[in-house]
């Protein structure tokens, strides 16, 4: 079914009768788009009228986020119109949008480089939580109150949002917009980097939002993550509409089915490029002894120890909040604090005058942290040749043989057609791929993959986690892999590390169903 077709011209004739309905909330009349200098979703028709309910789905780079950034008004229509109901009925949260790039700008704002936001000075000015929602709303014991308790917010109101983690910059975000209760609620992929129970919570909530008049428009590349009260969907794919339906019509066999899914090119990859087989393995690469990290008066790690020997893979499990981010902050060279704990990496002591880029040079990185502070001006291939240099830029000439190891992990991934393009015209997910492709070109001894898989249509994550696997099984690095999902734990991951509340709750042994034990 075309756009057209369900709801384009003949909605509009509709009101002209007697029992015409409410006008729409928001309306693109045969509108085409302009994004990244291209002409996207040409001749699109698309209402959402009250109590309707929609999903974007489609994969990484078909254009979701810019068919939901047009219903704000973010992304212009060069032709056609963006339509609202009369200007006396509007008010500024008409529609609100809570995106990747949201939580992006939010730490941005405060914290101008990775490191910045946990050293102590920086991010100082920064608004606590309570001062982005408002202590009306945290103080209040109605609606709002039991919405932040219900998201587990009130216990941080006085953290700086610089000191959040991933899930909680993402739970606070979505609490802002339902707070300022808007008409159409725009949530890009809002099931992504949040725990189990934070996921179940949400999933409670939309209904209860939808009941109040609210249309929400859920953006995301896996169909599973269109929940109730989601019942309406457009898929897009290459920057055009290419399917109308219900949520049922997503299931696999179903109508939709095939309107979301990638091509089998794009799927199939290329060969993984040659990576080193580490002979040395049972080497401390990393040792942590009962270190503690506080913030804003807040204990975030409290007695913590950890140890991963070269050819170890771990999994680094927990809720949103429970430590994990600012553990990996610890390792990853990023955290001034420390200094003021017994942290040694590749055998030194941080503190003992080998340098952060020292350290940096045999570490590989993914994480949404990393993706926020990557430059949007460089190109893929420039942000993949930038590990060699163990900067956000090139530092320094790069050889012919390091464009093409770049050339090739790109290829692994496929981003081979995308060298060229800025970050800045990336999806979310394309930015991930380019960002591991990045991590994976420099041969690091230790590989930390915080949520590589968030932003992901399934086709990617599954290339992901296989290529993960791989490269686990055959040795090639020490992994530490951190996720929500258990589903996306490779099989070769060996041990698991699990933190609560900042402490360590367990670590355990796993069944190896890879290529070898770790």
């Amino acid at each position: 079914m075309s756009g057209t077709d369900h709801q384009g011209r003949a909605s509009g004739s509709r009101r002209h009768q007697a029992t015409a309905p409410p006008p729409p909330l928001v309306e693109l009349r045969n509108a085409t788009l302009w994004a990244h200098g291209r002409r996207l979703f040409s001749g699109t028709w698309w209402a959402i009228h009250p109590g309707e309910q929609w999903a974007i789905v489609g994969p990484n780079g078909s254009g979701k986020s810019t068919l939901a950034r047009a219903l704000s008004g973010d992304v212009p229509a060069i032709e056609g119109e963006l339509l609202y109901p009369p200007a006396e009925a509007q008010s500024p949260e008409w529609v609100r949008h809570v995106s990747f790039e949201d939580q992006a700008d939010l730490i941005a704002r405060y914290s101008h480089y990775l490191q910045g936001r946990y050293e102590s000075l920086e991010g100082d000015d920064a608004l606590t939580v309570g001062d982005l929602l408002g202590h009306a709303g945290i103080d209040s014991p109605g609606d709002a109150g039991a919405l932040l308790e219900r998201f587990g917010l009130r216990g941080i109101a006085d953290r700086r949002v610089v000191h959040l983690s991933n899930g909680e910059t993402r739970k606070l975000l979505i609490a802002k917009a339902l707070l300022d209760r808007p008409r159409v609620l725009v949530l890009e992929e809002p099931l992504q980097g949040l725990d189990r129970e934070s996921r179940r919570e949400l999933a409670r909530l939309l209904p209860g939002v939808a009941a109040t008049g609210v249309s929400i428009v859920l953006v995301t590349a896996r169909p599973r993550d269109v929940i109730a009260p989601i019942d309406r969907v457009v898929c897009v794919r290459g920057g055009m509409v290419t399917g109308w339906g219900r949520r049922r019509d997503l299931a696999p066999g179903a109508p939709l089915a095939d309107a979301v899914s990638t091509l089998a090119a794009r799927n199939a990859g290329a060969g993984l490029p040659a990576y080193p087989v580490r002979t040395t393995k049972g080497e401390v690469l990393v040792e942590v002894r009962d270190a503690s990290v506080t913030y804003d008066g807040v204990r975030v790690l409290d007695g913590v120890s950890w140890t991963v020997r070269e050819g170890e893979s771990w999994a680094l499990v927990g809720a949103n909040g429970s430590g994990k981010t600012t553990l990996l902050s610890l390792i990853l060279a990023d955290n001034p604090q420390a200094y003021a704990n017994d942290v040694r990496l590749f055998g030194h002591r941080r503190g003992d005058g080998i340098s952060i880029w020292e350290i940096k040079k045999r570490l590989g990185h993914v994480s949404p942290e990393a993706q926020i502070h990557d430059d949007p001006q460089a190109t893929v291939l420039e942000g993949i040749c930038s590990g060699f240099a163990d900067g956000a830029r090139l530092r320094h000439r790069v050889s012919a043989h390091e464009v093409r190891i770049a050339r090739a992990w790109a290829r692994a991934l496929d981003l081979g057609a995308l060298l060229d393009a800025p970050h800045r015209t990336l999806s979310d997910g394309e930015r991930r791929l380019a960002l591991l492709a990045r991590a994976l070109a420099k041969k690091p001894r230790l590989l930390v993959l915080d949520e590589p898989c968030q932003g992901l249509d399934d086709p990617n994550a599954a290339k992901v986690l296989r290529m993960v696997g791989e490269l686990c099984g055959h040795g090639a690095f020490t992994i530490i892999f951190v996720t929500h999902e258990p589903r996306e734990i490779p099989a070769c991951i060996g041990r698991v590390l699990r933190l609560e509340q900042g402490r360590v709750a367990s670590i355990e042994r796993r069944p190896i169903r890879g290529l070898r034990p770790s």
